[in-house]
């Protein structure tokens, strides 16, 4: 992988999570966020659902490639959820 590690982070719980990785056998890093602090922080809440909502404090899909010395270097995502980044291009910000 290059080297580095990668996470996703959710509002999720953990129990939830831990069954998600298990079930399709992910081998990274899942964080729970469940009062989607750092969902925020970062930027990436999705606003379309309003409060009181199931998707209420899901995140839009974005990767962050951060460097050794945490500063973010580069960000994908795109305006529409189902929508994702070439992967080239994410390769390409890793080299």
């Amino acid at each position: 992988m290059r080297g580095y590690t990668v996470a996703f982070i959710s509002y999720d719980p953990v129990k939830s999570l831990a069954q998600f990785a298990k079930r399709r056998n992910i081998q990274f890093t899942l964080l729970s966020d469940p009062k989607s602090d750092a969902i925020r922080a970062f930027g990436v809440l999705n606003e379309d659902f309003p409060p009181k909502s199931t998707g209420y404090g899901i995140a839009r899909p974005v990767i962050f490639v951060v460097g050794s010395d945490g500063v973010i270097r580069n960000r994908f995502s795109k305006s529409d959820y189902r929508e994702r980044p070439e992967i080239d291009s994410v390769l390409d910000a890793l080299d």
